[in-house]
């Protein structure tokens, strides 16, 4: 356990990042065209949370900014949802390719905004170093 604290705690560089990614869509994409769509999903989704916290760290950012792409995907399915209810010509199929498209869309404008972004210079020792939103005190 001791070691998977240590791991959601570090901080990861711009090449681990993208490394992790690359790993992350080749894991996900063969699951996928295995026909496990939903295992390649799920794999996808909790493979993302670790790599995404260590990122969130070395940026200075709260680790729950790692729920982001779930929460904007869900809310914008919620919103073309409610918006077919008052455009009528809008089919079901049209709602859910729109709501998934954008929120696909979105999901990779975040994770290369993460891996563009330089990190913060680390400090000098944990005793100076600003106290963020830590999750795992």
């Amino acid at each position: 356990m001791n070691a998977i604290k240590t791991y959601l705690t570090g901080r990861s560089s711009r090449r681990e990042y993208w490394i992790s990614i690359v790993l992350l869509v080749l894991a996900s994409g063969t699951a996928g065209a295995l026909g496990y769509n939903i295992l390649g999903n799920a794999l996808g989704f909790f493979l993302w949370l670790p790599i995404a916290v260590r990122r969130l760290r070395a940026l200075g950012w709260s680790p729950w900014l790692s729920l982001a792409p779930l929460g904007a995907t869900f809310g914008f399915g919620v919103l073309v949802g409610m918006a077919r209810t008052i455009v009528p010509v809008m089919t079901p199929e049209t709602a859910k390719l729109v709501s998934v498209g954008v929120g696909v869309v979105g999901t990779w404008i975040f994770i290369i905004y993460l891996g563009a972004r330089a990190s913060l210079k680390p400090a000098a020792s944990l005793d100076q170093a600003p106290r963020l939103a830590e999750v795992f005190d």
